[in-house]
């Protein structure tokens, strides 16, 4: 079976059908809105692109005008994303000798462009083999957003996202939990102070919350007390009431698909 993955500036443009995962960018110019992400419901994989070395996501794009080969070890050794096993870095098949001599021994996933048809490149992960349509490149979709075929099932995480480990820490303090507020608390203050920072970027963290959630209980959120329980932990810019409605949506849906 073929695994696709689809991106744009500009996610209102990107078909859902056959979507596998969907990467939208997670700071600079074309940042995506939460609005935006949510679009792309589970089981859908969202991947947040990050174009400079400063910023947190989960792939970092190395091209002209966005990050260098000697931004890559930076990133990598600052990358902590829930759910992901490597940071990922895109470029062409001409920066990647830069970039692994630039990484030196650190491992990383790497998703390669090369917009010309060709999806089978030895040592990635990932193949953006068309661009979008009009772009001028070789490959051409038939809309505003380009096509990749992921080559490794895993880099976009197991079949099954509730599969949990009885020993994960994540777990043992969930299961010492019963408001869901506290319990995204616990995720976010004790395991990684830096998740509430990465909240309007990339709301990956929602369905990994979720799946840890549904295999413990059938739980609620009261939306007025997540958002005041977020408060401290969210950058001045961002809407708390927004975030708590996200999460008691995509808490909903796992609810009424959950058997």
């Amino acid at each position: 079976m073929t695994l696709l993955m689809r991106d744009s500036i500009t996610a209102a443009d990107i078909p859902l059908e056959g979507l596998t995962a969907v990467a939208g960018y997670g700071n600079g110019v074309y940042a995506w809105s939460s609005a935006d992400w949510a679009r792309f419901p589970p089981p859908i994989v969202p991947l947040s692109v990050v174009v400079s070395a400063d910023g947190v996501g989960d792939v970092l794009d190395v091209e002209k005008g966005d990050a260098t080969p000697a931004d890559c070890p930076g990133w990598a050794d600052r990358f902590n994303r829930p759910g992901r096993r490597l940071p990922t870095i895109y470029s062409s098949r001409s920066s990647i000798s830069w970039i692994r001599q630039a990484m030196g021994s650190r491992p990383f996933d790497w998703w390669v462009a090369t917009l010309d048809g060709t999806q089978d490149i030895a040592g990635a992960v990932a193949v953006q083999y068309c661009g979008a349509a009009g772009s001028g490149d070789p490959c051409e979709t038939t809309g505003h957003y380009d096509e990749s075929i992921i080559l490794d099932p895993s880099w976009v995480g197991p079949e099954d996202p509730e599969v949990l480990d009885p020993k994960d820490p994540i777990v043992r303090q969930l299961l010492q939990h019963t408001n869901t507020a506290a319990a995204l608390l616990a995720i976010g203050v004790d395991t990684d102070p830096n998740t509430f920072q990465q909240l309007p970027d990339n709301p990956r963290w929602i369905t990994d919350v979720v799946n840890r959630l549904l295999a413990q209980q059938r739980p609620t959120v009261d939306v007025n007390a997540l958002a005041a329980a977020l408060v401290p932990h969210l950058p001045p810019a961002s809407d708390p009431q927004a975030v708590a409605k996200a999460v008691a949506l995509e808490l909903g849906r796992a609810l009424d698909a959950a058997p």
